[in-house]
Order: structure tokens, then C-alpha cells, then sequence
């Protein structure tokens, strides 16, 4: 894990490292070119903000613990979530959906950790149908990421399935996406913590994971979370 991490940060560190390299050249030239030092500016900006996000993420990976479990309706977390990428999908031509039966008992779990999960699940779903666009262009079926959550047939629990119509997976890379630091994402981005992120909290939850995929076909993430014993009339 300290390699991939490692890894992972001397990336943009290194680019870090040469755009400065180019700025301080272009201060020292008397003839230079303004548009290759905003270029390097920008490009510091952008790995700086990447390796803060590795950081982020690295953090969230680390946490197991949390001191904020309530009695929530799953929906609600989810759809706060979600809302943050409505308009973003609707710019790129993608339905986003929640649907929800009536009969979904509650859970104990943090509302902030349901809403990390649903993040990243809908972050590589928007991802592998942007991919499965770029391969196909004109010929792209319907761009969909459908989040249901109902009960779980014959089992005391929730099942939230989050689908899409993306790029799907191999056989080799739905084994191993819930891997540390695996991940297909060209590099740059991705840090191939974002799956490892949500097994581990639906792991803090007592829940488990299931995965539909197969390639050019699209994904089905299956979370399945224990539901609280007794339920508020509220």
C-alpha cells in the first residue's frame, strides 16, 4: 500500500516539480512566452488539487470508525448525493434516476458515509459511460444511471443497486475493482481508491457488495445493508 501511495503522489508532484522548473526560466528570460508560463500555472494548480484529493481519499480510506450512526431512510442520503450530479448529467446527456419503494425499512448507518458511497458509485458510473461514448460516438445506446433502493426479498435488510449503461467491466477488473489503488481510469484520473472506499464502509455497516458487470454491457453495483430491528413510527 505505502508503493501505491507513493506512487500515486510523485505523480503530480513531479509535474509540479517541471512546470515550476518552467516558470522559473521564464522570469529569468528577458524575451519570454506568457502563454507557456500561464500553461505551467495551471498545471501546478491542477496536480496540487489532485494530490490533495489523494490525500482526501487516502484519509477517508483510513477512517473505519464513525461517531455519527442515526436512524436513517436510506433515500434521503442518496438523494442528497445525487443532486450533486443532476445537473452535471444533464449537461452530458445522462439520466440520472432514483427510485424507491414505500416499504424500504430504516438503518443505522452515517447519513455522510451513505452519502460517500452513492458519490463514488455515481462518479465511476458518469465515467464509464463518458468512456463507453468516446469508443462508440454516434452509436452510444441510451446514457442511464438508475439508483434503486427497495427491501431485500426474504432477508431482514435494504438492497441499493446503482446501474448504468457504461463500459462495463472484464472478468479480470470486476475481481479486482474493489482493490486498493486498482483502477481503469486513464492516469491522472483516477487514484483507484474510490470502490475501496465504499467496501469499507458498507463493511463498518455489516452490509456486503455484489457486482453485475460485463463489458460494453454496462455495471450493477448491489449494496446490501442489515435493516434496523425496530422501526419508528416516524
Amino acid at each position: 500500500m505505502a508503493t501505491g501511495i507513493a506512487h500515486e503522489i510523485r505523480q503530480p508532484l513531479s509535474i509540479i516539480d517541471l512546470a515550476n522548473r518552467s516558470l522559473i526560466n521564464f522570469f529569468k528570460k528577458k524575451h519570454t512566452n506568457r502563454e507557456r508560463a500561464q500553461f505551467s500555472a495551471v498545471k501546478i494548480g491542477e496536480q496540487i488539487q489532485r494530490a490533495d484529493k489523494i490525500i482526501d481519499n487516502m484519509r477517508s480510506f483510513a477512517r473505519t470508525e464513525s461517531s455519527d450512526f442515526k436512524n436513517i431512510r436510506l433515500v434521503e442520503p442518496v438523494t442528497l448525493a445525487a443532486s450533486f450530479f443532476k445537473e452535471q448529467c444533464k449537461l452530458r446527456n445522462i439520466d440520472l434516476e432514483i427510485e424507491s419503494s414505500k416499504d424500504v425499512p430504516k438503518i443505522l448507518a452515517d447519513p455522510q458515509k451513505i452519502e460517500q458511497i452513492v458519490v463514488n458509485l455515481i462518479s465511476n458510473a458518469r465515467y464509464a459511460i463518458e468512456t463507453k461514448k468516446q469508443d462508440m460516438g454516434d452509436g452510444t445506446p441510451p446514457m442511464r444511471i438508475l439508483i434503486k433502493i427497495s427491501p431485500r426479498p426474504g432477508i431482514d435488510g435494504i438492497m441499493m443497486e446503482v446501474t448504468d449503461t457504461g463500459a462495463g467491466m472484464t472478468v479480470e477488473e470486476k475481481e479486482n475493482c474493489l482493490n486498493p489503488f486498482f483502477t481503469t481510469k486513464q492516469v491522472g484520473q483516477g487514484t483507484g481508491l474510490g470502490l475501496s472506499i465504499v467496501y469499507n464502509i458498507v463493511q463498518e455497516i455489516n452490509g456486503s457488495i455484489e457486482i453485475e458487470s460485463e463489458k460494453d454491457m454496462g455495471s450493477t453495483f448491489r449494496i446490501i445493508l442489515p435493516a434496523k430491528e425496530k422501526i419508528d413510527e416516524n
